[in-house]
């Protein structure tokens, strides 16, 4: 009788309820430690693996370095253009955008020639590259004075005509091939009826001559 007792009051005192075992205490603390381990164990092998991929990449860059034909895209202390970079374009697509426009006389049917002047190009661009690869970015967006004269067949002035256009929507988003990419408003001074086949010619003609340099500029940005 004396030994029950003991053997209440000992398992009362561990925390153990009576009728368990030390053994069968001993073996669940056992199996929670291992299992703790087990996924120590699970998180150290993906860190390695991480680790062990990058450290590949840097291997393949450093034993396939950039040939001739390669451009280097990014700073000196860039090796490969493997690391993150970014450069900001925003002044130069700005004032080559406006550059461009301004020194361009476009000819467009029926004698009618139209130059651009006071040019204000709005908006952002940037390029940045990471592990060889190049992101050009950009939102920009162009008001513009015109004036276009149409020519006789004798090549004298005839008409005169004057207006604004606006190009919206000169997005990085927009895939090259599609036509309808950037949006045209265009805005003329002169309505009267004298001039309406000058500005139906215009306003039919100019987006897609438009579109044109604005691809040339983009595909310069590019190398930039």
């Amino acid at each position: 009788m004396a030994r029950a007792n003991i053997h209440i009051a000992l398992a009362d005192a561990s925390g153990v309820a009576p009728g368990v075992t030390f053994t069968t205490c001993l073996t669940r603390d056992i199996r929670i430690k291992a299992d703790e381990e087990e996924k120590l164990k699970n998180v150290k092998e993906q860190n390695n693996n991480g680790q062990q991929q990058e450290q590949k990449e840097m291997e393949n860059l450093a034993n396939n370095p950039i040939t001739p034909k390669e451009k280097k895209e990014g700073s000196i202390w860039n090796v490969n253009n493997y690391h993150w970079e970014e450069k900001c374009l925003t002044r130069w697509a700005k004032e080559e955008l406006k550059n461009t426009l301004e020194n361009l006389k476009i000819e467009l049917s029926d004698k009618i020639f139209l130059q651009f002047f006071c040019s204000h190009v709005e908006g952002e661009a940037s390029s940045s590259i990471r592990k060889k690869k190049k992101i050009l970015i950009y939102d920009l967006k162009i008001n513009s004075e015109w004036k276009a004269i149409k020519k006789n067949k004798n090549e004298q002035i005839e008409m005169e005509a004057k207006g604004h256009l606006c190009v919206n929507e000169i997005i990085s988003d927009f895939i090259v091939d599609d036509e309808n990419k950037y949006k045209y408003t265009f805005t003329f001074d002169n309505n009267s009826s004298e001039y309406t086949d000058m500005n139906f010619v215009i306003k039919s003609e100019i987006p897609s001559k438009m579109n044109s340099i604005i691809d040339a500029f983009i595909s310069k940005m590019r190398d930039k």
